[in-house]
């Protein structure tokens, strides 16, 4: 998900949600907690449409068409059309718009410098950019299409707000209900993927083609949402306590508890590493640049899906 340039106002009971500024400028790196952060942003006035970049018209486009591609492949699987023809075409053309939204995300983001290998990782635009890429020569399945479609239509909504409609009574209600609205969304989406990774593991028990592949590649990328997203790790330990609940009852076989009690105690005494290189890097402007890409102060999820690195910055 990207957007245009941001300005956090943390101080200012009064400033609206969302974010909204002139592109170039770059909000804060803070860490926030995901569960109940709210989009919020400064008062900015209306924009003459000329002011608007070319490239920014193409990324309010994609997020657009990915909002009313996903949109009718909904309907399709709904009414049990998922397998047409035409159905096919719209699924694999989403994501090919997809895969091109989030590159002008990222090429936005990384103004032109070489990052290293670890420094993209952090970036959101990375992580589900290269995962769209999978996704688009890889079996098809809704799921997949729902991250990318709730990240869209707030990006396409928060755009026309603050770019097209700015200052007006329609832009403060869109606000509103971008500011009601997003922590639910995000937790909607850190579900859809624990739920895509059981669907990528039945996948792989029926021996689908693709599903070993689709199903490291996934579990990369789960890795990485849980490193980098607060809201995500946090999801991740609602699943730990439901399930630790579920077969701690007494009704539950006994090998089946023995067998939880050895996954718990793995999972308590995991070591958790750092995703970061070994060795510092032997450029010190090199380094810097890196480090300026991709802080590990920064680990907001949506810290890095706005044009021009613009942050959607929410808050408790």
């Amino acid at each position: 998900m990207s957007s245009s340039s941001t300005q956090s106002s943390t101080t200012n009971p009064a400033t609206r949600s969302g974010a909204a500024n002139a592109a170039g400028s770059k909000g804060p790196n803070n860490s926030q907690s995901t569960a109940e952060k709210q989009v919020e942003h400064t008062e900015t006035p209306a924009r003459d449409p000329k002011s608007i970049a070319p490239l920014q018209y193409a990324w309010f486009a994609g997020h657009v068409f990915t909002v009313v591609g996903t949109f009718i492949e909904i309907l399709a699987y709904v009414t049990f059309q998922g397998h047409r023809q035409w159905s096919q075409i719209i699924y694999r053309t989403t994501f090919v718009v997809i895969v091109a939204t989030y590159a002008i995300s990222l090429n936005q983001k990384l103004k032109g410098q070489i990052p290293t290998f670890y420094a993209l990782l952090p970036l959101e635009s990375f992580q589900y950019g290269a995962l769209a890429s999978l996704w688009l020569i890889s079996r098809g399945h809704l799921l997949k299409l729902i991250p990318y479609f709730v990240f869209s239509l707030l990006q396409a909504s928060h755009f026309a707000s603050t770019k097209l409609i700015a200052g007006t009574a329609n832009a403060e209600k869109i606000d509103s209900e971008i500011n009601k609205s997003a922590a639910k969304l995000e937790k909607i989406v850190s579900w859809n993927n624990i739920f895509l990774g059981l669907r990528l593991v039945l996948d792989f028990i029926c021996i689908r083609s693709g599903a070993f592949v689709s199903l490291i590649a996934f579990g990369i990328f789960f890795r990485l949402r849980v490193e980098y997203s607060p809201g995500a790790a946090e999801t991740v330990r609602e699943l730990y306590v439901h399930v630790d609940k579920l077969l701690s009852n007494p009704k539950v076989p006994a090998k089946v508890q023995d067998v939880w009690k050895k996954v718990k105690w793995n999972i308590e005494h995991y070591e958790k590493h750092e995703l970061k290189p070994a060795k510092p890097a032997s450029s010190t402007s090199t380094a810097s640049d890196n480090n300026n890409i991709a802080s590990k102060k920064s680990k907001d999820p949506q810290s890095d899906l706005f044009l021009n690195g613009d942050k959607d910055k929410r808050q408790k």
